[in-house]
């Protein structure tokens, strides 16, 4: 029987191809739990203040820290009021847009998002919060770095005018660890024709996710953007009620948090008529049935002094929030985040060269003809390690992901040439990040490389390769030439010799699969020279043996060390003078929020590519609330 080549079937079938990830529901989610009608996460104390993101088009960042914050605070078990917890928005839009600088000795110097948009930060997607936080950039307490510029005279200010920039040393650090993050199938679903259905197991997914203790961070059609835009003649938002419906299937221009629900929320306060631009009244219509999202927006709210940023009168009664009718047609971009609030991540380095920020769930392909294409890293850390967990992401629903780890020596033939030491097998129901105990720690001595192969597969497909694409500075240029407003664009750095896949049974180097016959170029076909592919979204963590075992040797995890266990306050471990990764200490040691934190070290990810390096964390004493 004739073998038909990957590339052949790439070629002519592009439509297998999935250029944007649609998450549809769960066939396989377990038996839908009995849900309430009405269900706030506020009368659980897991909800921190509303905040007021003026000056800037930083919505996504707000949304993402919002959900990030009600995360940790439910897994932690703690009310905002026990715990006045407050992360930085600011750290996470700035180096979400600004690239790993050329002159920082980075294997992956030059890698992420340039910023063209003439503001100093600018709309983006909440999915850039995962690229982050799955490599340890962030998050960081607000305080270490607050939502504010430096005024001319050095003080702190709203002002678009004043330097809102953040110092290249706190790139690096972070107060918590992402675990998982879950994207999460939308209510508004369309077919290829653009017909809307409403899907109702969508609905209990989400509320699933709210009752396991998760802000779920969203994108919607809004009637204006930014704070302070007038909503006089609003198409979409009755502001008597604050009861928000799009009725039309519009692009996504706001990014807000939904942290709960009621079944019961009359369809009759949406909007039944609006004001054209010409003056005149016009019908619209309301949603097909009650029920309605609770909403935290991130415009302020009358909780605060009036000389307070964060002061605005906005939302139901001024509080800031805001209801979102079920059956929004724009409702987009769902996700939700889990943080290991009890791991102390002490000491521990991080081998990647995913960095680049994505602005959507990552595009897939996905094979049915039996295809065997896998993928692999390999990395060459530059002393002794264990390696004791991995990271990968997902881009379907029920996604089995299949390890294989090797030990390589130097001029190896591909990433299977060498001796295998562990093999593991997840499944994930959701699309996301996924940071992976391996159970065991092994042991990799310096002078060896570890590849780690991956080979997914869902109950539709028998193989999946997920791609990372972005557009390139030559589609921007191309586009600021034709007159095509773009602000942003990216740069993937993929050094031959990291990143590898394996199709018609050859492994290739993914550095060059964007030219000639690679799998790139049969993929992309003329847009090739207009998107960047990032390298394999596969990460190791890696830490400082207690002994030297035979490498490859699976060693039992220390006791103090295993998941869910602290060692002593402030114990560290200690690195060799020519491998410390410089100064580790952030401005704010140990930044307690009026003294009422659980201790809560800052830690530093020693996230330089496969020049491993150490930062020193101080140990946290957090144990969940049974």
């Amino acid at each position: 029987m004739k073998k038909t080549s990957l590339k052949r079937i790439i070629s002519g079938s592009l439509a297998t191809f999935l250029a944007a990830l649609t998450v549809t529901t769960n066939a396989y989610a377990e038996e839908a739990q009995t849900l309430p009608e009405k269900y706030d996460l506020r009368d659980y104390g897991y909800v921190t203040p509303v905040k007021n993101q003026d000056p800037w088009g930083t919505c996504w960042s707000f949304s993402a820290i919002a959900s990030v914050e009600t995360s940790i605070l439910s897994e932690l078990g703690y009310t905002y009021e026990e715990y006045p917890l407050d992360l930085s928005e600011r750290h996470l839009a700035w180096f979400s847009l600004n690239p790993i600088p050329e002159d920082s000795g980075h294997s992956q110097a030059g890698e992420g998002i340039y910023n063209m948009s003439g503001h100093q930060m600018t709309g983006a997607t909440q999915y850039l919060a995962t690229t982050l936080y799955g490599t340890n950039i962030g998050p960081l307490y607000e305080q270490t770095v607050p939502y504010n510029g430096i005024d001319e005279n050095g003080n702190p200010s709203r002002s678009p005018n004043a330097d809102w920039s953040v110092d290249e040393e706190l790139r690096s650090f972070y107060n918590y660890v992402l675990q998982n993050s879950n994207v999460l199938p939308s209510t508004a679903t369309y077919d290829q024709d653009g017909n809307y259905t409403f899907d109702e197991q969508a609905l209990e997914d989400l509320k699933a996710e709210l009752m396991a203790g998760r802000g779920i961070s969203i994108s919607f059609c809004a009637d204006s953007y930014l704070p302070g835009q007038t909503e006089k003649n609003a198409r979409y938002i009755n502001t008597d009620t604050w009861a928000h419906f799009t009725y039309e299937k519009v692009g996504v221009n706001h990014g807000v948090t939904i942290i709960g629900w009621d079944d019961n929320y009359p369809k009759e306060n949406f909007l039944s008529e609006i004001i054209d631009d010409e003056g005149n009244p016009v019908s619209v219509p309301q949603p097909e049935g009650d029920g309605a999202w609770i909403v935290k927006n991130s415009w302020g709210c009358t909780d605060y002094d009036k000389d307070n940023p964060n002061y605005r009168d906005w939302g139901y009664e001024g509080s800031g929030y805001f209801y979102l009718s079920y059956y929004d047609r724009t409702i987009t971009n769902l996700e939700t985040f889990d943080f290991d609030v009890e791991s102390t991540d002490t000491a521990t380095g991080i081998l990647a060269y995913d960095y680049l920020p994505s602005f959507s769930a990552k595009s897939s392909m996905g094979f049915n003809d039996g295809s065997a294409i896998r993928y692999a890293n390999v990395f060459n850390p530059k002393e002794d390690v264990n390696l004791f967990e991995i990271s990968f992401e997902t881009n379907n629903l029920n996604t089995v992901t299949d390890v294989s780890i090797y030990l390589l020596d130097k001029g190896y033939e591909n990433p299977e040439e060498g001796e295998l030491i562990c093999e593991r097998s997840y499944t994930f129901d959701y699309p996301g990040f996924h940071r992976v105990s391996l159970g065991e720690e092994y042991f990799i001595p310096k002078g060896k490389l570890v590849s780690i192969v991956v080979h997914q597969h869902t109950d539709v497909y028998t193989a999946v390769l997920p791609v990372k694409l972005i557009e390139n500075q030559a589609y921007y240029e191309f586009a600021v030439a034709n007159g095509i407003d773009m602000p942003l664009y990216g740069k993937a750095v993929v050094n031959e010799g990291e990143s590898f896949v394996m199709y018609d049974d050859a492994w290739h180097d993914w550095a060059t699969e964007d030219e000639g016959d690679g799998i790139l170029v049969h993929i992309l076909g003329a847009l090739v020279d207009y998107r960047d592919c990032d390298n394999h979204s596969i990460k190791a963590y890696v830490r400082k043996p207690e002994q030297d075992p035979t490498p490859g040797e699976s060693t039992d995890i220390p006791e103090d060390d295993k998941p869910g266990t602290d060692p002593e306050p402030g114990e560290s471990t200690d690195i060799p003078e020519d491998d410390e990764p410089g100064d580790t200490t952030a401005p704010d040691e140990n930044p307690n929020i009026d003294g009422t934190n659980p201790p809560t070290g800052v830690k530093t990810s020693g996230v330089i590519g496969v020049v491993l390096s150490f930062g020193i964390a101080a140990a946290a004493l957090i144990r969940r609330r049974k």
